[in-house]
């Protein structure tokens, strides 16, 4: 699936450094932020531009793991 970009861009928008994800990763990004697979850190960001921590990819499998469960 994919977001009008219009969506995209309000999505990105809500954090503080959404102007920092990639033009090729701005629409997954968005995507699984608002389907809730990933969500931002404590802090509101997403820090786009560092690695992905151990804690964050548990925290998308387990996501997608329990939406699979609940048939959403």
């Amino acid at each position: 699936g994919s977001l009008p970009a219009s969506e995209t861009e309000r999505v990105l928008a809500g954090l503080s450094d959404g102007s920092q994800v990639s033009d090729w990763a701005r629409d997954s990004v968005a995507l699984c932020l608002k389907t809730e697979l990933a969500e931002p850190r404590a802090d509101g960001t997403i820090s786009p531009q560092e690695r992905v921590r151990r804690s964050e990819i548990a925290g998308i499998i387990y996501n997608l793991y329990q939406k699979m469960e609940d048939g959403r």
